[in-house]
């Protein structure tokens, strides 16, 4: 359910950084780092989140490795 969202969350992303570009101004020739460091506050965000709830691994991986059984619990969740 979670990685359904992903394009949600992508456009969302987007739009956010778009918007964050557009209006950083004032910082004279630090504006392109200060527009790069910005990147480092949705990706702590998204470490924590990922840390907090994380994803369960894909039954195609899982069995890949030899975890058939833990992968059909997978797929039956």
């Amino acid at each position: 359910k979670r990685q359904s969202h992903l394009l949600i969350y992508w456009t969302i992303g987007f739009i956010a950084s778009y918007l964050t570009g557009t209006f950083i101004t004032g910082f004279g020739s630090y504006n392109w780092q200060i527009v790069l460091s910005t990147g480092a506050i949705p990706a702590f965000i998204a470490a924590i989140f990922r840390s907090i709830f994380p994803l369960p691994a894909s039954p195609s991986w899982l069995a890949s490795r030899g975890k058939v059984k833990k992968a059909n619990k997978v797929i039956k969740k």
